[in-house]
């Protein structure tokens, strides 16, 4: 591994492709999604080379796929409105976002899963 990170890829290990922190406004569910699997692929190159630096390069982009993710949640909250929804289609929501959350490992969509059932309990289903 160069000193550049994984396969020469330009960034530094650990770091986000740009360096900068997530800006609100830009962050991106799909992409700190894209960037999660990245690290998990990097990390099990690591796993299976024995390669520390893959295996610390993969947990960096896992946990800045989660921040993204969070970022972007947070940005995408402000603009939900459950008052609005019907309960029932909420909790149907809530319920199938928990258990694909739960497939996947994804622990984002199993709080948004929760929140949309909580909310759906609140208004009475």
């Amino acid at each position: 591994m160069s000193s550049t990170g994984p396969v020469g890829t330009g960034v530094p290990p650990g770091g986000m492709p740009n360096g900068r922190p997530v800006d609100p406004k830009d962050a991106s569910q799909l992409r700190g999604h894209a960037l999660w699997v990245k690290g998990a692929a990097e990390d099990i190159i690591g796993r299976a080379t024995g390669a520390k630096d893959w295996r610390d390069a993969g947990e960096a982009d896992k946990a800045e796929g989660v921040r993204e993710m969070r970022v972007a949640k947070e940005e995408g909250d402000k603009k939900l409105d459950y008052r609005q929804r019907n309960p029932s289609t909420l909790h149907a929501e809530g319920t199938g976002q928990k258990v694909a959350g739960k497939m996947t490992g994804c622990p984002g969509m199993q709080e948004r899963g929760q929140e949309k059932q909580q909310a759906a309990k609140q208004k009475g289903t």
